[in-house]
């Protein structure tokens, strides 16, 4: 299978991405020294689709969590 890492701020937040996603229907999973990366493991079988819906999901647990990041920093 092929293999991503996306390191995160922290824990916390590569937690929240992960379960972000999961709800979306995209199951990934923390790694790291403190489980700060997210990671994705994709088989080599994936078709172009599922990765395009894969990379849609990840995309908007990051900018869904990142944003409330930053409106909790703000406040």
């Amino acid at each position: 299978g092929m293999m991503i890492g996306i390191s995160c701020p922290d824990g916390d937040t590569a937690a929240a991405i992960c379960a972000e996603a999961f709800a979306n229907g995209l199951v990934i999973e923390t790694s790291g020294n403190h489980s700060q990366v997210v990671k994705c493991l994709c088989p080599l079988v994936i078709s172009e689709q599922q990765i395009t819906r894969a990379m849609d999901i990840l995309d908007a647990a990051f900018a869904k969590v990142m944003a409330a990041d930053v409106t909790n920093k703000a406040s």
